[in-house]
């Protein structure tokens, strides 16, 4: 398990199941399609402090896909194709560009 806070930390990693990544002081557990809150509250809450409106169009453009599943669930991290940790590295790394503007 490893723990990002930093872009810079992935330029040459891509994130795995159990890892850990924090964007603000908002850290996720990486899943196998998906990110989860670590502390149990929205799994959207990223999006909703960078201003993000269409979580699922940003996600979209970094996955190279349209997310998968239920994209009416409100607190829901959209989910990427299981196992893509390619896709999921590439939306993790395009929040911490936000977040370290």
């Amino acid at each position: 398990m490893a723990f990002y806070k930093k872009l810079k930390q992935l330029e040459f990693d891509d994130v795995k199941e159990k890892d850990i990544v924090e964007f603000w002081g908002i850290k996720y557990k990486v899943l196998n399609n998906s990110l989860v809150s670590f502390y149990g509250d929205r799994n959207d809450k990223i999006f909703i402090v960078l201003g993000i409106l269409n979580k699922y169009d940003f996600c979209s453009k970094c996955y190279g896909y349209l997310p998968p599943g239920d994209h009416s669930a409100p607190d829901q991290f959209p989910i990427s194709k299981i196992n893509d940790f390619a896709a999921l590295t590439r939306v993790v790394k395009e929040i911490m560009k936000l977040c370290e503007k």
